[in-house]
């Protein structure tokens, strides 16, 4: 299942995953698979404020005011994290709508 993610998207981190911070990075273990993905310190910034319940406005927000990040590039980026770790099962997307 693809999701279509919009900014006005709210995700919140999923009940089947353990994550630690490790080195600046964060690691995530997928509970039921047993598979372990990471994050760079990028990935680890949006990871924290993703466990907030922000929505992808809000993240932008913070992030642009982080990173020196042109507003349309930063949107990208956290739309197309968001989806893969979606896809993963890592997150949950509220206010979606299916494709």
């Amino acid at each position: 299942v693809r999701y279509h993610i919009r900014q006005e998207s709210t995700v919140t981190i999923s009940e089947s995953q353990a994550s630690s911070e490790l080195l600046g990075e964060t690691v995530i273990l997928e509970l039921q698979s047993g598979v372990y993905y990471g994050l760079n310190e990028t990935g680890s910034f949006i990871w924290g404020l993703m466990q907030s319940g922000k929505t992808l406005v809000e993240i932008q927000e913070l992030i642009l005011a982080e990173y020196d990040i042109e507003p349309e590039v930063c949107a990208n980026y956290i739309i197309k994290l968001v989806g893969k770790l979606a896809a993963k099962g890592l997150l949950k997307v509220d206010n979606q709508a299916v494709v």
